[in-house]
């Protein structure tokens, strides 16, 4: 079988293998539209190979590689079987993601294509937007969220998607180019990440924290001296996360610090593509203060929720950073966040908004109550009145009631608290989901 005969054989294969997956339960994003966008590539490339010269080898490897892509995204929409991941949070996260995923090349572009998979292991949070792929014409872009398997249900913990819709705009040639001049290059005006030479003085900096001289120890200097594909990488993370903080509030501080630091207790790890997280946290620790959230549990009038509050911005914000850590001023965090804000609202994308008493209190005593926290009105009346509640504030909530768990004396009846938190913000979400759909079809039928 020659080349140019067996990738026509894969074109096959590759169909066949569509037609067996659509038989199952598959769930996140329209299995139609999928198929429909899918075929459509899948036939535009079988009319490039079939009067392809047999001999021309540079188009047949070409050809080779783009079969092999959509052959991926049957694999991975093979893997996204129904139930393996929080659909309700997934539609939320949607309309915070879809906006920035597209590229307006086209008047008539078409919404980006939803596929949700899930996967093994704590670091596989990831939104993968596809690359342009080069000889088919793509009339919707397709992008996957990655969920953790085990973590299917903690949705608290599912915030940290706020630093991967970096990652996916990031893709967007559009968005990279503002991005890159608004948001990193205030980052990188000044201070000891301004070049790769100042990164090494500063991460070989004998006034370093001791777990930064215990790590170098570990490592060779090759290691130690900072690459510019490493600082570029790290600057990404580093927008990401403030991505992150504007996007999802305090749900992001929250599910970062937890998530980082059980994947390295240190806080003080760096590598290839990621830089330390206490510099991380660091840098959000301005960002709080730019946003103006440590003066926000002043405006709480309900004192125990003002404690609450109080404390979890202690916890996952402050205290101050330290010297080391601390690599940019206030004024480079302020004008990156500033600008990051204004690319997300006219992109579409809303920024998160501190909830008032009114939107939170309700949502803690629901919890605290094991009821699922959402905008239902359980007050009996024939004609419930049911409030829209933005998600991001039921998952700013459940973090809440976890911390104040957490703190009790007592460890009786903690052990498995969380994931049965977790859960029932999980039904919240499904219930508030219902709510805005019967929101938005009765003001359909007024208007």
């Amino acid at each position: 079988m020659s080349p140019k005969e067996f990738l026509l054989q894969e074109c096959e294969n590759v169909r066949a293998t569509l037609q067996d997956v659509l038989r199952h339960d598959y769930a996140a994003g329209s299995s139609e539209e999928f198929y429909n966008e899918f075929c459509e590539r899948l036939g535009f490339l079988e009319s490039l190979i079939q009067p392809a010269d047999p001999g021309d080898v540079s188009a047949l490897g070409t050809f080779a590689e783009e079969i092999s892509l959509l052959s991926t995204l049957v694999h991975h929409m093979e893997r996204s079987h129904a139930g393996e991941f929080p659909w309700p949070f997934t539609e939320y996260l949607q309309s915070l993601a879809t906006p920035l995923c597209k590229e307006h090349l086209a008047d008539n572009e078409g919404e980006p294509i939803i596929r949700v998979y899930a996967e093994g292991g704590l670091d596989t949070y990831q939104i993968n937007l596809e690359n342009d792929l080069s000889v088919l014409n793509i009339g919707r872009r397709i992008f996957t969220i990655v969920f953790p398997r085990t973590l299917r249900h903690h949705v608290l913990l599912h915030a940290i998607f706020g630093h991967e819709i970096g990652h996916a705009a990031w893709t967007i040639p559009q968005h990279k180019s503002d991005l890159r001049s608004n948001v990193i290059e205030p980052l990188r005006a000044s201070g000891p990440l301004n070049s790769t030479s100042q990164a090494t003085h500063w991460l070989r900096d004998l006034t370093a924290p001791a777990p930064i001289a215990e790590l170098r120890d570990q490592y060779s200097d090759e290691y130690s001296d900072i690459k510019r594909n490493q600082l570029d990488s790290w600057f990404q993370e580093f927008m990401c996360d403030l991505f992150g903080l504007v996007t999802f509030g305090g749900g992001f501080l929250a599910a970062h610090q937890t998530l980082l630091l059980a994947l390295d207790p240190t806080g003080h790890r760096w590598g290839p593509y990621h830089p330390p997280y206490v510099c991380r946290k660091a840098m959000l620790w301005r960002a709080c203060k730019h946003l103006g959230w440590p003066e926000f549990p002043a405006s709480i009038r309900d004192p125990k929720m003002r404690s609450s509050i109080d404390s979890f911005l202690s916890k996952y914000s402050g205290p101050a950073p330290g010297s080391w850590e601390d690599v940019f001023t206030q004024e480079q965090v302020a004008k990156a966040v500033d600008a990051l804000k204004a690319l997300l609202t006219k992109a579409g994308t809303s920024c998160f908004p501190m909830p008032d008493d009114s939107a939170l209190l309700p949502l803690v005593q629901m919890l605290n109550e094991q009821i699922p926290p959402c905008g239902s009105d359980l007050s009996g009346s024939p004609t419930p009145a049911n409030r829209d509640v933005d998600f991001r504030h039921i998952l700013f909530a459940g973090w809440l009631v976890a911390d104040e768990v957490a703190a009790q004396e007592t460890t009786a009846g903690k052990h498995g608290y969380f994931l049965e938190l977790n859960k029932l913000c999980e039904m919240g979400l499904l219930q508030q989901r219902a709510i805005d759909l019967y929101n938005a079809a009765k003001a359909g039928e007024e208007a």
